[in-house]
């Protein structure tokens, strides 16, 4: 989560013009209704651009280069609501380009002192009969990302699907976690040729040649839900599917971010892109925020939470090693934890408790039980299964005995 202190600064350009892509990819001017944003200048990587392009059909595509390499070849994009097919007749109306550099600060993470720039082009189009459909594309060092934009008007409008995807070449080496919404599936290593169909979860991760690639979303939010990927065996189309059949909105709409984090394997795994294109946190006071290493004994004893000599046996590595929390997964009691909180306490070590989060999503609920574990002096709580809502494909359904 980002933290509370999040400056911006934002600096608008029109573009009447954009230069075609350097090298083999652009050994072909680019088409006239294709458009370019590159990456600012970064030392010791190959530039990143993607490029939209609209196709005879008027269908838009995205692609990404990396210095005179493609990457990510052209893959359609669009979004298809109640009233209007926002994927294919449309042509541009507006386009505008600025510079994004943002400073913020994490309670946590990978860095806690963040400092971002980025490209961005937000292209409107609209399609015969006037709907129009916002693509906001960034551009960063380290990656790409794009969501839309759907104008505030008067009624509900409800998003049908995203005709967002992704292409990468068939002998890419891939690392896929086939989906589920608890997300506990091991990784399959496979291609993108070779995987099966079904759907994958976020991220996914490619090799194309030297440079790697990962696949994900970022900007979340309670009005849309979580994606996954869909794939075709034998086809190198990665497609974004929603966890939930239709969105409903009122008045305007923005999507989350669709998100390729683009570099060899140490950038992949260091970029804050993710991060970075997040919302700023609405919490300012994040001072009761204590991030820090946890004993969790459920995934390697899948019954010990319900064992309350088990637990302690937790309790007492975490404190040996110096680590300030347990975490006591499903399966818990109210008769023993209160006093597995004193024997953690004793020991230096708090206690934080799992629930399922549809035992406590109203604001009655919330107040009841987490005054009622203060009481007893736990420090936090794990919830889960938030994925897509009620309990599906098996989830189990106890909270604690």
């Amino acid at each position: 989560m980002n933290g509370p202190s999040r400056i911006s600064t934002a600096v608008a350009a029109s573009l009447l013009c954009v230069a075609p892509l350097a090298g083999p990819a652009a050994a072909q001017p680019p088409a006239a209704d294709s458009w370019t944003v590159a990456a600012p200048p970064s030392a010791g990587v190959d530039p990143l651009a993607a490029q939209v392009a609209l196709d005879q059909n008027g269908t838009p595509t995205l692609s990404v280069s990396a210095g005179d390499r493609v990457v990510l070849p052209p893959s359609p994009i669009g979004l298809v609501t109640d009233g209007a097919d926002l994927s294919t007749g449309l042509e541009l109306v507006n386009h505008a380009e600025r510079t994004v550099a943002e400073s913020y600060t994490t309670t946590t993470g990978k860095e806690t002192a963040r400092h971002t720039v980025m490209r961005e082009a937000t292209l409107t189009f609209a399609n015969g009969d006037g709907f129009e459909l916002g693509l906001v594309v960034r551009v960063a060092p380290d990656g790409v990302a794009y969501r839309y934009e759907l104008a505030d008007r008067p009624g509900t409008t409800i998003v049908t699907g995203e005709i967002s995807s992704w292409q990468l070449p068939a002998g890419s080496p891939a690392w896929l976690l086939p989906y589920t919404s608890w997300y506990e599936e091991p990784r399959v290593a496979t291609t993108v040729g070779s995987a099966a169909s079904g759907a994958y979860g976020h991220p996914a991760l490619f090799a194309v040649g030297d440079t790697h690639v990962l696949l994900t979303e970022s900007g979340l939010m309670p009005s849309y839900p979580g994606a996954f990927l869909e794939h075709d065996a034998g086809t190198g189309r990665f497609h974004v599917d929603l966890v939930e059949a239709q969105v409903v909105a009122e008045g305007g709409l923005t999507t989350p971010w669709r998100t390729a984090v683009v570099g060899d394997l140490a950038t992949v795994t260091e970029s804050t892109l993710v991060d970075d294109l997040a919302p700023p946190a609405r919490i300012d006071d994040t001072s009761w925020i204590r991030p820090g290493r946890v004993a969790w004994s459920w995934l390697p004893e899948h019954s010990s939470p319900r064992d309350f000599e088990r637990q302690k046996d937790y309790v007492d590595y975490a404190a040996e090693h110096g680590w300030p929390y347990t975490l006591v997964d499903e399966g818990w009691s109210d008769e023993w934890v209160p006093e597995l909180v004193r024997y953690a306490r004793a020991k230096g070590v708090d206690i934080l408790l799992w629930y399922r989060w549809t035992d406590v999503d109203t604001q009655a609920e919330m107040d009841a039980e987490f005054s009622r574990i203060v009481s007893w002096g736990v420090k936090g709580v794990k919830l889960d299964f938030m994925n897509t809502g009620a309990p599906t494909h098996g989830e189990s359904t106890a909270r604690h005995a």
